[in-house]
């Protein structure tokens, strides 16, 4: 690249500079108090240069300035998204960072303690690009970098407080203070040297050497005597009251800003959602409105039945606890299908987006999944050697707060006529695991389940009694009491206390069912939530984290039933040959809810449900990732546009921006907007004639405008009137205009220029202390004599 003139690229500056941030970025690193630092070090090197680029460029610093702005768009969410482990899309990993930086910030503000360390590493990237794009312009463009240099300085003296060096202490501190030495003297010889040679002074050829040099021996010697400061320190009265108050102000902000920083520290644990091999039924507990996660469905209308966010299931049940035998597991690439040895009817494929407010080590996965946007593990059931159930999904890294995931799932929807002609032809591999009861388990609770089901001999039927009994016989209480010493929880439940949570519910059913042949699970997760139709998503909380039973019937696989009172009952299409309440038993006195109508859509009734929904063919990557493509692709496009509308306009007004809007608006045969009329004859002005125009903005501004037909002498005469402060630059801008304008002489464009940007100065300072005397009462606005006499 071809040097600009006026530059100050120098060979042992520009090393020094760039040498200094990176040990301070490279000490951040080392700190390792967060995965991924190394990024900062990247970002450092890559701003630095960056920015010296553009110092020596011939751009003028506006230009510079925008080019530096896009490459900051550019550059810092492609480093950042790195953070956002595995083969995730691009535009996942850009909606994931967002929500991640978004949710930490709002605990910041909130004044809570932070879990993910993403605010603090981004923060950290911006710190160091800007240091170093910043500085190497400043560097090179200007000749000093020092802004740069004192944040690098401050930054490595708080690594060093939050993290002392061991073993060869203070190594990268003492580098930096002798690079910046050196630095800071190579520079200013390299000042003192360019006014030399303003004034043909000679200057010997080793003069800069020296003065590096001994810039270095300098620099050595501080250093080996700040090294041993430390006794000196020691020697301070430690109850000073100038010491008592700086130690009051920094612990003050040391306190204020601990929150943000909770998530470095190696000892903290990271608190993740996380469902353990076993369960136990417990008491129950009061559950907040805290907002858990959100879920953008494919088809917003619920098939039939709610959706339910299924996160893991249990088969075995012993002694009030609930596990799992299920210990196979298997990698599962991103976006790669789930092959498994069963095929079920009547389900429907649908994409789900997930953004959660928790960490999770474990995704929601509703019913059967077929793909997910993550890399992930599934842990599943086999047969004969191949899958044919999957349990649960989890993922590592953890999904952070914050993030979004995708997933594909195939989601039940039979008729109530399909489940009664379903059979009871069950798979081996479900009959082994699924019929299993406890070793112990009362008489009384088979005996319940064979009195309930009485007279009925269809598998489903006893299904939909079951489930009805316990809506209508057992209230429903978030919290139980302690169960009586001996005592079988479900027993208890049920004949004594008849009062139960979902875990007591769903366990119960399946009991039952087991005692009469019919295969159930117990699976955990969340209720389907709260449907916002503006945001067109499902708000989940706290207090739907829901247990529900899945009941297996042969060709349709597991389907879902809501046996807890609390929930919203299940309502599901009758199908041919099926009485007209969806299912309900003939002779149940409980009658199933038909919910709202707008949500509850059916298969028969939504022509739409057997496929994912048509508002958009980028339904799965969901609106908030678009939004998130579109916003950066503004901001970059607008900028670039401006700039190469600019740069066509200086070479031929006619192909300015404003002109171009005219000419075909008058091509069209439409009306021209005044203010577009006075930009296009704006762009044909000369570069005097630009500063000039500006003296009668300014008088507006000042309320004393000048009167149609002014002469430029009566314009400025006015300003000055209106300005006292500003008759030198008026002066100027008055002279330099009429030399361009009525005599042969050049003008001095550069002065012009600078004289207006005096008066803009001066006019807006005029109106601020005058709209600050109006607000305070001391003065009331006055229109000057000039302006009065000309009413």
């Amino acid at each position: 690249m071809k040097i600009a003139p006026n530059r100050w690229w120098d060979w042992t500056a520009v090393l020094c500079f760039l040498a200094a941030l990176v040990i301070v970025s490279y000490r951040l690193s080392d700190t390792k108090w967060t995965e991924n630092l190394n990024l900062v070090t990247s970002l450092t090197i890559l701003g630095a240069v960056t920015g010296l680029l553009l110092g020596i460029s011939r751009f003028q610093r506006w230009v510079a300035t925008l080019i530096g702005l896009g490459y900051s768009i550019v550059i810092l969410p492609w480093q950042l998204i790195k953070i956002i482990p595995g083969e995730v899309a691009y535009a996942e990993k850009l909606a994931s960072l967002g929500g991640r930086l978004w949710t930490s910030f709002d605990l910041f503000l909130r004044n809570q303690p932070l879990t993910d360390p993403a605010l603090f590493l981004a923060n950290m990237a911006l710190l160091f690009w800007l240091a170093a794009i910043v500085g190497g312009y400043s560097l090179t463009r200007h000749g000093r970098p020092w802004l740069s240099m004192i944040i690098g300085g401050i930054a490595i003296i708080i690594i060093d407080i939050y993290h002392p060096a061991v073993g060869n202490r203070g190594i990268a501190m003492a580098l930096y203070i002798i690079l910046m030495l050196v630095l800071v003297t190579r520079m200013h010889f390299l000042h003192r040297k360019r006014d030399w040679d303003g004034e043909d002074v000679s200057v010997d050829t080793d003069t800069g050497f020296s003065w590096s040099r001994g810039a270095l021996i300098t620099a050595f010697v501080l250093v080996l005597l700040a090294w041993n400061v430390n006794a000196v320190v020691k020697a301070v009265n430690p109850n000073a009251p100038e010491r008592h108050r700086g130690v009051t102000l920094w612990n003050d902000i040391r306190l204020r800003f601990e929150n943000a920083v909770k998530p470095l520290r190696g000892t903290t644990v990271v608190p993740r959602e996380y469902f353990g091999d076993q369960f136990s039924l417990g008491q129950g507990s009061q559950l907040s409105d805290a907002q858990v996660f959100t879920v953008d469905p494919s088809i917003t209308g619920r098939i039939g039945v709610p959706y339910y966010w299924r996160v893991r299931s249990y088969d075995r049940y012993e002694n009030g606890r609930w596990a799992t035998s299920v210990n196979n597991e298997a990698p599962l690439s991103t976006n790669t299908a789930v092959v498994s040895a069963e095929r079920y009817t009547s389900r429907i494929n649908i994409g789900f987006k997930f953004r959660p407010e928790r960490n999770l080590s474990m995704l929601y996965a509703p019913s059967i999944p077929l793909t997910v946007s993550r890399p992930v593990t599934l842990m599943y059931d086999e047969n004969l050697g191949r899958l044919v159930d999957v349990t649960v999904v989890s993922v590592d890294p953890m999904v952070r707060a914050g993030e979004t995931y995708e997933v594909v799932s195939m989601i039940a929807a039979p008729t109530v006529a399909q489940l009664r002609g379903a059979g009871v032809e069950y798979p081996e591999w479900v009959a082994n695991k699924y019929l299993q009861l406890p070793v112990a388990m009362p008489a009384s609770i088979s005996n319940l389940a064979l009195e309930i089901t009485s007279g009925i001999e269809n598998p489903y039927d006893k299904v939909v009694a079951v489930t009805n009994w316990l809506r209508e016989n057992i209230e429903y209480s978030q919290i139980l009491p302690q169960v009586p010493q001996g005592a079988d929880p479900i027993e208890w439940m049920l004949f004594e206390q008849k009062q139960a949570f979902c875990n007591y519910y769903a366990t119960a059913e399946i009991l039952m069912l087991r005692s009469l042949g019919i295969p159930a699970r117990w699976v955990v997760g969340y209720a389907q939530g709260e449907y916002d139709p503006n945001a067109r998503v499902y708000l989940i909380r706290e207090r739907d984290s829901h247990a529900w039973p899945e009941v297996f019937f042969p060709e349709y696989g597991w389907v879902e039933f809501e046996p807890t009172a609390s929930q919203a009952s299940i309502n599901r299409p009758s199908g041919s040959g099926s009485n007209a309440t969806g299912g309900q038993q003939p002779g149940a006195s409980a009658q199933i809810d038909e919910g709202d109508t707008a949500l509850d859509r059916t298969t028969e009734e939504d022509p739409n449900a057997g496929r994912f929904d048509s508002r958009n063919d980028l339904a799965a990557m969901g609106w908030a990732t678009l939004r998130v493509i579109a916003a950066i692709g503004a901001v970059l496009f607008i900028p670039l546009f401006a700039l190469l509308m600019y740069l066509l306009g200086r070479r031929n007004p006619n192909h300015a921006l404003p002109v171009v809007i005219e000419k075909t608006l008058r091509k069209r045969g439409m009306k021209v907007p005044a203010w577009l009329g006075l930009w296009s004859r704006f762009t044909h002005l000369s570069p005097i004639e630009h500063i000039f125009i500006q003296v009668s903005w300014q008088l507006k501004l000042l309320r004393n405008p000048a009167q149609a037909g002014s002469t430029p002498l009566e314009q400025i005469t006015r300003l000055v009137d209106s300005l006292p402060a500003g008759a030198s630059p008026a002066r100027t801008v008055l002279e330099e205009y009429q030399k361009a304008t009525y005599s042969p002489y050049p003008s001095d464009t550069m002065a012009a220029r600078d004289a207006a940007k005096a008066l803009w100065k001066l006019t807006i300072m005029n109106r601020l202390s005058a709209a600050g005397d109006w607000i305070t009462g001391a003065q009331k606005p006055i229109e000057n004599a000039r302006f009065t006499r000309s009413r």
